[in-house]
């Protein structure tokens, strides 16, 4: 494994600055605002997601296919 220098690691960017830290925190913040409702119910923010992504009447074959094979 070759070794590094402080000076390669300068041009590193931090994490705070890359893209995907700022896609992740704006998720974490989204999932943080549905908490209250999560910790009623006890299921997780993305069984919520498939929850809601159903249809009403019925619930779809792969989606059903889905929570058996995840366990959600």
């Amino acid at each position: 494994m070759p070794k590094t220098s402080a000076a390669d690691n300068a041009s590193d960017p931090k994490v705070s600055d890359l893209p995907c830290f700022s896609l992740f925190a704006a998720a974490r913040a989204v999932a943080n605002l549905y908490r209250p409702l999560l910790d009623r119910t006890g299921i997780t923010y993305p069984q919520f997601l498939l929850r809601r992504s159903r249809p009403d009447d019925e619930e779809s074959t792969v989606l059903r296919e889905l929570r058996q094979r995840t366990a959600v």
